[in-house]
């Protein structure tokens, strides 16, 4: 059992009260076990007495002091009641009862809801605003014009199928006088249309300057300090030809020196007539050299002399002999936009094999060739590497006429395999 302590305070000026110390020990008595009168040995307990009765208040009402305070145990301690002011938000939300959230006001809603719309109006306006401010497009073309119409008038068709007739005049919405802001947007847009527009300056597209080429057209070498050297970068400066774009020059090329029929021929001897006497020869001139007849389009140039109405050139006009640039440009162009024919093959076989006329470069240019009566043999194929088809005009040495294509395999010689009739 706890030692009893005891506490005095010392106020002289007060009266110091007895204290009952009989009372003490009833209460203490109450306590222990007492035995029945029948003597049995079972053990019963007497139940304690209440606080109420068992316990006096050990300070007066009028708060005088009653004696020295025994605090018997620890367990008898009554714990001090908590007032209700000092009791914790959670306390208070449980004692009330199932908290329940405060509703909202409906009206303070709608009108956070149309707040929220004005604002997000406000902010369409500002970001159009700075777009046109900030980029400046393009006129819109006819066409793109033309296509909204006709998907604006389409809408308005699939609507009046899904929901009836509908008159136009319900499609029209109730005008609204404009906002400042918006007024002010179509002023800046009235005063950007109206300002002066800058002059069109025509953008000057240039070629870019070219190196000249380190060999000369005999395969020798080309310094740089030579005077071709320096000839080439002046026509590049100088010549408005050639500060064209290279994409645009050949395309002047394409229609200047493609798309014809050149048939070459080789003269031995030029026979002169006397006027006055057709039948006789007046003069026989040896000439021995080779030269060509050019047509207009892809044809059989041996049937072209009996038809007058076909315009028949005598001469090539080419572009190799201008300057050193334009020999490097065009040096193969007229090989490989054009039918080559040749009259005869022994002619064909002397121009390109035998005497060597033509450059390797101008070689491999050749894609089409035309004969007159034999077809080419597989030398001369291999020699046109990048020969794809010949056409034989008559079939005097027993193969028909037609078109043939060119068949390569490495390892074998190439050989020639007749096209079906009707196919190039």
């Amino acid at each position: 059992m706890v030692k009893k302590i005891t506490y005095s305070r010392r106020q002289p000026d007060k009266r110091r009260l007895s204290f009952d110390f009989d009372q003490v020990r009833e209460n203490d008595d109450g306590r222990k076990r007492t035995k029945t009168a029948h003597g049995s040995d079972e053990v019963q307990f007497v139940t304690p007495a209440s606080k109420s009765q068992a316990k006096k208040p050990l300070v007066s009402k009028k708060g005088a002091f009653g004696g020295p305070v025994s605090i018997p145990d620890d367990a008898d301690l009554e714990p001090s009641p908590r007032s209700d002011n000092r009791l914790s938000v959670f306390d208070k939300v449980l004692s009330n009862g199932r908290y329940q959230p405060a509703k909202t006001d409906k009206n303070s809603l709608r009108a956070n809801k149309q707040q929220f719309s004005e604002m997000m109006k406000i902010g369409q306006r500002s970001r159009e605003h700075n777009d046109q401010k900030n980029k400046r497009y393009l006129p819109t073309p006819p066409a793109e014009v033309q296509r909204k119409g006709h998907d604006e008038v389409q809408e308005d068709e699939s609507f009046v199928r899904l929901n009836g007739y509908v008159e136009k005049d319900g499609f029209n919405t109730p005008e609204t006088s404009p906002t400042p802001s918006t007024r002010t947007l179509q002023l800046s847009g009235q005063a950007r249309k109206n300002a002066p527009r800058e002059p069109y300056q025509p953008r000057a597209y240039k070629a870019l300057l070219t190196p000249a080429p380190r060999e000369k057209i005999g395969g020798s070498l080309l310094s740089r300090e030579s005077r071709e050297t320096q000839l080439w970068s002046t026509n590049q400066v100088s010549s408005p030809f050639l500060q064209l774009p290279q994409n645009v020059r050949d395309i002047i090329y394409r229609y200047t020196l493609g798309g014809k029929t050149v048939n070459i021929d080789y003269e031995t001897y030029r026979i002169t007539f006397d006027p006055t006497r057709p039948q006789v020869a007046k003069k026989v001139i040896p000439v021995f050299k080779y030269h060509c007849t050019v047509i207009d389009g892809k044809m059989n140039p041996f049937q072209a002399a009996a038809k007058p109405y076909i315009k028949i050139r005598r001469s090539f006009t080419l572009l190799n002999s201008v300057c050193r640039q334009l020999y490097v440009e065009t040096a193969t162009l007229p090989y490989k936009l054009n039918m080559m024919c040749f009259a005869s093959h022994n002619i064909m076989v002397n121009f390109l094999l035998m005497e060597k006329r033509l450059s390797r470069e101008q070689l491999d240019a050749f894609t089409q060739l035309l004969l007159r009566n034999e077809l080419p043999g597989p030398n001369l194929l291999a020699c046109l590497r990048n020969l794809e088809k010949v056409y034989l005009v008559s079939d005097q040495s027993g193969k028909s006429s037609g078109w043939y294509h060119v068949e390569r395999e490495e390892g074998k010689e190439p050989n020639l395999v007749q096209a079906p009739k009707g196919r190039a």
